[in-house]
């Protein structure tokens, strides 16, 4: 059982090594692209200088630098929607972060293993592809933490657990690279207190992701609301609240004077409000009928409201279509 939210998702790039460029067409069409972006190589020399010469735009967008600081000083961004706004405004780079490299151990000059000890970046996941004769290499590579996982060819379910493991894999690399957003954000407050952490909350999103084909998601606050986009570019908000939350907006309208058909809704917990942008924020309740959306209830640890709101025509596109993951694999990625 997944236990933590990430704070976003996005198909990520995934360099596969093997001397046998037939065997790695094959792996082509085993790969789940709906979740990543196969990069093939079967010249393990390119392969690691192409690897060894990538950027991490989560690294980019989550440190930057901090006005009036000499150039060369980075501050942590804590601005949720900053930092989500700054991996969508990136075109398309975003699918081009690289998470995970898979790796055939028996080849020529340098096996496997010596290959992926070249690469720089220790913080990528790392699979070993073995035959039957390598396997003990590799469960002795595994154990001393050399190789995140390994995997014998032609194994049974091969497809399913390599597709199965990448993308775990995929999501334990944003995790660690956001972890520390998350837990001086959203989790630091009080351990177990976050909607992210919560079962009920966790399995709604997975329900909401599955149904409408979510490809990419992102967080938008620390209550829980995400922004969700499928593989064409259609969005949709997740707007989620506490009861505490909504008692909070609820108090803030009756302090303003707002009427009671701002009021009523909320007090009655049958709407819940929700601005996306900071000029939706700076509303006044007064003129928050818009924001006001029908609220279903949902009990987890704590009780919650949710609404999921399709991106209304001011906000669309939230990416331009050549922004899409649908635009990348049709034209960037197969250039």
């Amino acid at each position: 059982m997944q236990s933590q939210m990430l704070s976003c998702f996005f198909p990520t790039t995934v360099v596969f090594i093997d001397d046998n460029s037939n065997y790695l067409k094959g792996l082509l069409s085993a790969v789940d692209m709906q979740h990543m972006v196969p990069k093939l190589f079967s010249n393990p020399i390119e392969a690691v200088e192409f690897i060894n010469q990538q950027q991490s735009l989560l690294q980019t967008a989550l440190f930057t630098p901090i006005e009036d600081q000499p150039a060369d000083h980075v501050g942590f961004d804590i601005n949720i929607r900053d930092f989500h706004h700054k991996l969508l405004g990136s075109d398309k780079l975003r699918f081009n972060e690289l998470t995970v490299v898979v790796c055939d151990y028996a080849m020529p000059q340098k096996n496997g293993l010596e290959v992926l000890q070249e690469i720089k970046n220790k913080e990528l996941k790392t699979i070993m592809l073995t035959g039957e004769a390598d396997e003990l290499l590799a469960v002795a590579a595994f154990n001393r933490g050399l190789i995140d996982h390994f995997l014998r060819k032609g194994s049974s379910n091969f497809t399913q657990t390599l597709n199965h493991t990448l993308l775990a894999l995929q999501q334990d690399y944003i995790a660690r690279s956001t972890g520390l957003m998350v837990s001086n954000i959203i989790l630091g407050k009080l351990p177990g207190t976050s909607a992210l952490a919560d079962p009920v909350v966790i399995k709604l999103i997975n329900d909401i992701r599955e149904k409408y084909h979510i490809i990419e998601y992102y967080l938008l606050d620390e209550q829980g609301s995400y922004l969700l986009l499928t593989q064409t570019g259609q969005a949709y908000f997740l707007a989620l609240l506490n009861t505490a939350a909504l008692d909070s907006f609820m108090q803030f309208a009756i302090d303003e004077g707002a009427p009671n058909t701002v009021i009523d809704p909320m007090a009655a917990r049958t709407s819940l409000p929700f601005f996306y942008s900071q000029e939706d924020f700076n509303t006044p309740p007064s003129e928050w009928v818009p924001n006001l959306y029908p609220a279903q209830v949902l009990n987890g640890l704590e009780t919650y409201y949710y609404t999921l709101i399709p991106a209304p025509d001011i906000y669309r596109p939230i990416v331009k279509p050549e922004q899409t993951y649908q635009h990348f694999l049709e034209y960037t990625h197969l250039a």
